[in-house]
């Protein structure tokens, strides 16, 4: 968390230290791009960044890469329809977890967001630290 400026990073600390620990198997880096469509059905892959952890983390950094990951190998006009469509990719995704899970409140995604977007700066994408402070900003005053 170097790259959050130290009343954030105090913030997110505490706030990590409030969110239960978890143990199942995540993913850490879902996307479409990570989907393949089988004869059989979809098949999850790339599990190079898979982490036991808490299922909330797992999702929170799914949304993360939704709202400000970046496809390196899109052109402008690939990255113009990518922008269209990972919003509704986002709000998808969300709705049916939250379906498949109903005890889980659209706060707890959120706020799990917060901790997910430091990591997420601390790897140092191109074109992302704007918008994660943004998300860190946006969402920690509530906690």
């Amino acid at each position: 968390m170097d790259s959050l400026p130290p009343n954030l990073k105090a913030g997110v600390l505490r706030l990590l230290e409030t969110l239960p620990d978890g143990n199942v198997l995540c993913h850490l880096g879902f996307h479409p791009d990570h989907v393949l469509i089988t004869a059989t059905g979809p098949v999850i892959i790339d599990w190079m960044t898979a982490q036991q952890g808490h299922p909330l983390a797992d999702l929170a950094r799914t949304c993360i890469l939704f709202k400000v990951g970046q496809v390196p190998y899109a052109g402008r006009t690939m990255r113009a329809i990518i922008s269209l469509w990972r919003g509704f990719f986002y709000r998808t995704y969300v709705a049916r977890y939250l379906e498949q899970h109903p005890a889980v409140a659209q706060a707890e995604v959120r706020t799990w967001m917060i901790p997910v977007a430091a990591a997420r700066l601390n790897e140092q994408f191109a074109g992302e630290q704007e918008p994660l402070l943004r998300i860190i900003q946006s969402h920690l005053p509530m906690h």
